[in-house]
């Protein structure tokens, strides 16, 4: 089984939106929009979406609208995008996979309520709602069918991004740590990571030439960060979720990095909790902290003898023994990443 944790950036606007008949109750009309999920090996996904702001609180649902497989799996996580750019965590379908049939689907719970939107402007702007909906999908090993052609019409798959990025156009040349070359577009990078921008221009002018090194940083990580940048999809295995929050924090992508934080809180377990321990502390994520740190107390004995303890120092130490002296708390995720 392999499994891809697959990122997509929703944005519509939600049409009719007044503050004044928001505030009286009124209701709005559900409103919808289908995406398509590019997976490896040609391979498609089609999901349909359906927010309801006339209920409190507000729905948020998904259904499966076509997948080339009898069923799959999936967890979602929703995120919403606040008035000032970043990302708040409202709810995801806890525990293991829902199995997604043709007719059946998900509605998130714990939505905000109709007037949280109007609470000093904070999710509402301009009359749009973003909504970033987080994918984790289990055997994603699916047979492509007749009908795929229909489906990439109009879309940019994986395989032309790959194009894209060895297209004689580009003007700048990123060499990755494993001295793996990627073509990149100025334009694109100016518009979407001022930050990455200024490092390759200063390093480029540097050289005299359009190509520049980053030593810390490989080129897997490198492509998956360019897709992002590019398309505002992310497909990603969690094993690179760390490497993703370096390149996020050294660039200042604040929403990456939520999306990071976010998975690694999603994939704790006993082989990598006190690395994400330790990972956390180094960004001052207290969220992923206390997220770890709970996961640590309720399988302390589990732990004991994990050989990893020895990388932790004695801050981390010091918080454990104080969480295992507390009453019991419940692990959490849901809590909002900002």
């Amino acid at each position: 089984m392999s499994k891809l944790i697959v990122y997509r950036k929703i944005n519509w606007k939600i049409d009719c939106i007044s503050r004044e008949l928001l505030c009286k109750g009124s209701k709005y009309k559900s409103v919808s929009k289908t995406i398509t999920v590019n997976l490896p090996g040609n391979n498609q996904t089609q999901w349909i979406i359906e927010f309801s702001p006339n209920l409190n609180p507000c729905e948020f649902s998904i259904f499966k609208l076509r997948v080339n497989k009898d069923n799959v799996f999936l967890k979602a996580s929703l995120f919403v995008e606040k008035y000032d750019g970043t990302l708040q965590y409202i709810s995801s379908s806890h525990g293991n996979s829902c199995e997604f049939d043709e007719d059946e689907g998900f509605t998130f719970p714990n939505m905000f309520r109709p007037q949280d939107m109007l609470a000093q402007n904070t999710f509402l702007k301009e009359n749009t709602l973003s909504f970033i909906i987080e994918l984790e999908l289990d055997e994603v090993d699916l047979e492509p069918t007749k009908s795929s052609d229909q489906l990439n019409k109009g879309l940019l798959s994986l395989s032309d991004f790959e194009k894209i990025l060895s297209f004689e156009l580009s003007d700048l040349t990123i060499i990755c740590s494993d001295q793996e070359e990627i073509k990149v577009h100025k334009f694109v990078l100016a518009l979407k990571c001022p930050i990455l921008m200024e490092m390759l221009e200063a390093e480029a002018t540097d050289c005299g030439n359009n190509k520049i090194k980053l030593n810390d940083i490989d080129s897997k990580t490198m492509k998956a960060l360019v897709l992002y940048l590019y398309t505002g999809d992310l497909v990603i295995n969690q094993s690179m979720s760390s490497k993703l929050l370096y390149a996020a924090e050294k660039f200042q992508l604040n929403n990456l990095k939520t999306i990071c934080i976010s998975s690694l809180s999603e994939s704790l377990e006993l082989e990598n909790v006190l690395e994400t321990l330790i990972l956390a502390d180094h960004y001052e994520e207290k969220i992923l902290e206390e997220n770890c740190i709970g996961f640590i107390k309720m399988n302390f004995y589990k732990l004991k003898d994990a050989k990893d303890w020895i990388k932790l120092d004695m801050r981390h130490a010091l918080k454990i023994m104080i969480s295992l002296e507390k009453n019991p708390i419940t692990f959490n995720i849901t809590s909002s990443l900002n």
